[in-house]
């Protein structure tokens, strides 16, 4: 794909399938998501915390009876794996979106060239 500068410099973008990166002649272009890894993120575990609590959150169910919260005896072992990876189903979530809005922009890269 050829793309043009403002100031009129054109180079020529190729993807490599085989190593599933973006080329110009024989360099390898850094992604965003390489680019993105060296940089600190402090929201991060903020962010993780708040997915496993909001995961608690929608498994506990209050007994007005006993005025407390239970889990419906489901034991342990499923709470702390639940709370534990409730971030990955966000994450896996976002990286979808990201997937397919990737391959929607490179779809339309391609008709154009």
């Amino acid at each position: 794909m050829k793309i043009e500068y403002h100031d009129g410099e054109v180079i020529e973008l190729g993807f490599d399938d085989r190593l599933h990166s973006y080329r110009i002649e024989d360099e390898l272009i850094t992604s965003v998501t390489q680019t993105m890894d060296v940089i600190s993120k402090p929201g991060l575990i903020p962010w993780a915390l708040k997915e496993g609590v909001e995961w608690l959150s929608s498994h506990l169910f209050y007994d007005s009876e006993r005025d407390n919260y239970h889990t419906k005896s489901v034991g342990i072992d499923f709470i702390t794996k639940g709370i534990k990876g409730a971030y990955r189903n966000t994450s896996t979530s976002a990286i979808n979106i990201g997937t397919v809005t990737h391959a929607w922009v490179e779809g339309g890269y391609k008709v154009e060239t």
